[in-house]
């Protein structure tokens, strides 16, 4: 009897020896970015050289935005901006800088809420194999769906 009484003791002590660890559900909000067209402009035009993104917060501002684009790019194709909400999502204009490449392609991750600022990281994947030696710009345009948090964005060269 005392020996089941001290293998009881034992294992009563390795169980209270033991700690639990509670693993707390970490909810992540995240917001993707949809494409609307990308592409590459060539090397004529009085543009920025450097990587910027733009908001597009009206359809004056579309217009304008098309018609800048228009001048270096004869492949823009055709997207009705007529009737698109700008109250419930935000369009941007990202810019990459010169390059000396084609090939260059442009992908945005979905972005991750950090405290009170979502942030987007857009890639920028160079070209795999022989490329053409052209001066050219990439850009993109895309949306997301607004929010009340801030957005950025990071530039992240593959």
């Amino acid at each position: 009897m005392k020996r089941a009484g001290l293998i009881i003791g034992v294992f009563a002590m390795l169980l209270a020896s033991c700690k639990s660890t509670k693993i707390d559900e970490v909810m992540i909000s995240t917001i993707h970015a949809t494409e609307i067209f990308s592409g590459e402009l060539n090397s004529s035009g009085d543009r920025d050289p450097e990587q910027s993104v733009r908001q597009i917060e009206s359809e004056d501002d579309w217009n304008i935005a098309l018609t800048e684009l228009r001048l270096t790019a004869e492949d823009i194709p055709d997207f009705d901006a007529t009737g698109f909400d700008y109250n419930s999502a935000n369009i941007y204009l990202f810019m990459d800088k010169l390059r000396g490449t084609l090939g260059h392609k442009i992908s945005i991750a979905p972005a991750v809420l950090d405290q009170s600022t979502y942030t987007f990281k857009i890639l920028v994947e160079k070209p795999t194999g022989p490329a053409a030696e052209v001066l050219n710009q990439p850009y993109s345009l895309f949306f997301v769906d607004k929010t009340f948090e801030d957005q950025k964005f990071m530039f992240i060269e593959q």
